[in-house]
């Protein structure tokens, strides 16, 4: 009896996740051991311009929180060392030819740009919150109404206040939202004019203040972390504020 044949393997197909756009001279041999999303990174060089590329299981979904770490955490590295552009969380490219022919060479001219304008440029981004009893404690200190229903409704039952209890709601909405419009202006004066640029994200909730990104120079960072510092501490007690960075600039790469 003849010998069944042995079962072949499927062939393993892979692809090329793209984590961003770099000269071709950048290395990135510290970033082989990387806590990547596949086989490791390595670059892919058309001329002066190079991918930083990873080869995944195109089979395999994108998006747990793992994965979101890994993409940003190459390119804070890879801006540690030069200009990187970001490429959007889950670029993915059929293989090796398909990064050069439908992203590099189409694109040469404005990503050769772009890297110029961004060299020795990183982003940090602020967030602000408030320390909300503190400032409803301003609230109610400096608007009288608001301090006039707080105590009509603090003894009785809420059925017997609710149209004063939806009163006071909007009073103290609209009384944060000023005191927001005025501590956010204060933080992008004060912080703006030390970076090349500046975006605002959208936030919600009573606590949101601002987050904003900043473009800043290797030249006026010191000065720019200075002054995140000085607003931290003299908004001590009322704001609690974070800065994160530097980044790669996530905010101020255009997709198109």
């Amino acid at each position: 009896m003849a010998a069944a044949d042995a079962p072949t393997e499927a062939p393993v197909h892979e692809a090329c996740y793209v984590y961003g756009v770099v000269a071709a001279a950048t290395a990135v041999d510290d970033l082989s051991s990387s806590d990547g999303m596949g086989n490791g990174i390595s670059l892919i060089a058309d001329g002066s311009l190079a991918a930083v590329v990873e080869s995944i299981d195109p089979d395999r979904p994108l998006g747990v929180r793992r994965d979101v770490l890994a993409h940003s955490a190459v390119l804070n590295d890879l801006a540690a060392q030069g200009p990187v552009l970001p490429m959007r969380f889950g670029s993915v490219l059929a293989d090796e030819t398909a990064v050069v022919t439908e992203l590099l060479r189409p694109h040469r001219e404005r990503f050769v740009t772009m890297l110029d304008e961004i060299a020795g440029m990183s982003q940090f981004t602020v967030r602000a919150r408030y320390v909300l009893d503190a400032v409803l404690a301003e609230v109610v200190a400096q608007e009288p109404e608001v301090a006039e229903l707080r105590r009509r409704t603090r003894d009785l039952p809420e059925d017997a206040t609710h149209y004063d209890r939806i009163r006071l709601g909007e009073l103290v909405a609209k009384a944060v939202d000023g005191k927001r419009e005025v501590d956010g202006q204060r933080i992008l004066e004060k912080l703006a004019p030390y970076a090349a640029d500046h975006a605002v994200r959208d936030v919600s909730g009573m606590e949101e203040l601002i987050q904003a990104s900043f473009a800043v120079h290797e030249k006026r960072r010191q000065k720019f972390e200075a002054a995140a510092e000085d607003l931290a501490e003299e908004m001590e007690g009322r704001v609690r504020m974070s800065l994160v960075g530097p980044m790669a600039l996530y905010d101020f790469i255009p997709e198109e």
